[in-house]
């Protein structure tokens, strides 16, 4: 990996001093879990899943405090997620208001809407954009509605947008599942048309009531190869097809498969892959990253919420939390310590999104040794 430098290099000496020196490299902040599809791999909103949530957003005031204590605290990016960020009643708002913090803002969405909101969101440094389909009928059946040709429109009015004035960049998302596997280089080649900057790869996280998007055996026979031959395609757009290559190819897919029942804090989970090279692994997030969710709950970064609760921004500042929280320097230590996959306590870190930047945190903590 290439040498930390600047802010995350303090990040990391905060990890040796015991406590942080600086704010996190990126805040995620759901501003409400409303969205305008159903996605039919969606935790919330997928029409296989019969739980329901209340409708909630973050208040607009609590949401404008933590934007502030972000930029006292050199917070390189925030992240403004969903639900989708449109239907926030006071979405416009929040996106200007951030817009003008100083610090990179970063959102996800669907762009399943008119032209009306891109005059805000054309404000983010960047746009996540949840988009698993390769045509209309695709479209359809990933993302519950006929707004294919919609999306297609605003990508391309967004990117002839950066062309002009260097932002929004466009990433777009795409959750590999038993139902679009397929469809893998046929996206490669629509994301290379469109001109967007990059394309992120995820493969479908379950829950026990979507388990029919989980790939069977001959599915997970036919993705390894696939994944293989497409490393090596001409494809020029930068992608990290390389990692999920890495975890479908590693032997273990869909072996050692366990289930966790729904709790107060947490969706249940149905795990089908590994993301760890091993069982143990040491977590870094808690010093680089946070997530705040439409609760206002702090959470010390993940899924794995009912371990990781940090303290509430309607109840005390971000700021205090993220360096005074007694719960918040708890987890980061014991994550730090040592998690055990194996223990019940830590089972959904299997599905880490930041075991690669977990090993490279390792990877160069061990060079500098080596080096010093």
């Amino acid at each position: 990996m290439k040498d930390l430098r600047g802010r995350d290099l303090l990040r990391l000496r905060g990890v040796a001093a015991g406590h942080p020196l600086i704010g996190p490299r990126s805040v995620n902040i759901h501003l409400t879990n409303v969205c305008n599809l159903a996605c039919r791999f969606c935790w919330y909103h997928s029409p296989l899943v019969t739980f329901e949530e209340k409708k909630q957003e973050l208040d607009i005031a609590v949401f404008k405090r933590v934007i502030d204590d972000c930029a006292a605290m050199s917070v390189d990016a925030v992240d403004l997620e969903g639900g989708e960020v449109v239907c926030y009643s006071h979405a416009e708002e929040a996106f200007r208001y951030a817009s003008r913090s100083g610090v990179a803002l970063h959102a996800y969405t669907n762009l399943a809407y008119g032209r009306r909101p891109l005059a805000y969101i054309a404000l983010a440094d960047r746009l996540n954009v949840n988009f698993s389909a390769v045509n209309r009928e695709s479209y359809r059946k990933m993302h519950g509605a006929d707004h294919f040709d919609q999306v297609v429109e605003n990508i391309r009015i967004l990117t002839s947008l950066h062309a002009k004035k260097k932002k929004p960049r466009i990433w777009l998302t795409f959750i590999i599942n038993e139902n679009n596997f397929r469809d893998i280089e046929l996206f490669l080649a629509l994301a290379d048309r469109l001109g967007v900057e990059h394309v992120f790869f995820r493969l479908f996280e379950a829950t026990l009531e979507m388990k029919s998007l989980v790939f069977s055996k001959a599915s997970a026979r036919e993705l390894g190869p696939l994944l293989l031959r497409l490393l090596g395609s001409s494809y020029k757009i930068p992608n990290n097809l390389a990692e999920i290559s890495a975890v479908v190819n590693n032997g273990q897919f869909l072996k050692n498969i366990v289930d966790i029942p729904r709790t107060a804090h947490n969706n249940d989970r149905f795990f089908y892959y590994h993301n760890l090279r091993s069982a143990t692994t040491r977590c870094y997030t808690g010093w680089f990253f946070s997530l705040i969710d439409e609760k206002g709950r702090v959470i010390a970064p993940c899924d794995n919420i009912g371990v990781c609760i940090a303290g509430n921004v309607y109840k005390d500042s971000f700021r205090d939390i993220w360096y005074s929280s007694e719960k918040f320097c708890r987890i980061r230590q014991e994550a730090l310590h040592c998690i055990d996959t194996r223990k019940r306590k830590w089972k959904e870190c299997r599905y880490c999104g930041h075991a690669v930047f977990n090993q490279e945190m390792d990877d160069f903590i061990a060079q500098r040794r080596g080096t010093s």
